[in-house]
């Protein structure tokens, strides 16, 4: 008995308003985006989270005092900018 594989593509129209806010927030953050509500009904995915932007200024901080310092003023700086953001070396 042979057996046979098909293929079907089907199109379906989906009202995003049937769906619970938090079900396709879920679904974004699954496909790997960051997701912020800015108020009460508005989500934006284009925005980075507050983790995000932290993170972005700690390492600019970073980059900067690398750039700026010599070796030993350099690492005095690297544990200065770490403890503003609770790290501790």
């Amino acid at each position: 008995m042979t057996s046979r594989t098909v293929t079907v593509d089907v199109d379906v129209d989906v009202d995003v308003e049937d769906f619970d806010d938090e079900d396709l927030v879920d679904e974004l953050r699954h496909r790997g985006y960051s997701v912020v509500k800015k108020d009460r009904r508005e989500f934006s995915w284009l925005r980075q989270s507050y983790e995000e932007e932290e993170l972005d200024d700690l390492l600019w901080k970073l980059r900067q005092s690398y750039i700026i310092d010599n070796d030993d003023r350099f690492r005095k700086s690297f544990e200065q900018i770490l403890a503003q953001y609770g790290y501790y070396v």
